[in-house]
């Protein structure tokens, strides 16, 4: 994944229009879905988004910037999570299959590789063109 790729990703962001439809969004959060946001002051450091779907939960994101991570926000996140989440549901997470650092830490809060991989044309990158493949990891209560 290129930086032109990031860049044509994410540059219209923070247009009004956007930025309107995010705020919507947030304003209307479904009860099957949770926000959270770490910050160190006014800065934010991570983000996490899950979900209680119909037959899993899901651990959607753990975003935490490079210099927090090691600290135990990622932990923190996980942790809430595990509140939110449905006992009687196994608890799913997809990660590209070469972010070694992630798999890792998934596999130290009891994820195991449940063998599934793809590649949905959403995540190809727009400059390069690259399809990021992803694999599936999951977990079952209690944990």
């Amino acid at each position: 994944v290129s930086k032109e790729d990031i860049y044509e990703l994410f540059k219209d962001a923070y247009s009004e229009s956007k930025l309107i439809a995010m705020a919507d969004h947030i304003k209307n959060i479904p009860s099957n879905c949770k926000y959270m946001v770490a910050t160190d002051g006014e800065n934010i450091i991570g983000l996490c988004k899950i979900f209680n779907k119909e037959n899993f939960n899901q651990l959607q994101s753990i975003y935490v910037l490079p210099s927090y991570q090691g600290q135990g926000i990622g932990r923190m996140f996980w942790s809430e999570a595990l509140k939110f989440f449905d006992k009687n549901k196994k608890i799913i997470v997809q990660v590209a299959t070469y972010n070694e650092k992630a798999i890792k830490f998934y596999e130290s809060l009891g994820f195991k590789d449940n063998e599934k991989r793809f590649s949905e044309e959403k995540h190809r990158m727009p400059i390069s063109k690259v399809l990021i493949p992803e694999m599936e990891m999951e977990v079952n209560f209690p944990i």
